[in-house]
């Protein structure tokens, strides 16, 4: 059972169906996700 979004569905059927995809799109985010915590940290 999946308790998301519809998004999160359709992230979870493409990991299944095309887990290089998903890997892909992941990886071209990574350089924008570490610029914005670049400045965050845990207490």
């Amino acid at each position: 059972m999946i308790r998301a979004g519809e998004a999160r569905i359709k992230m979870v059927a493409l990991n299944q169906s095309d887990p290089e995809a998903l890997d892909e799109r992941f990886r071209d985010l990574k350089p924008a996700l570490k610029e914005a915590v670049k400045d965050h940290s845990t207490l």
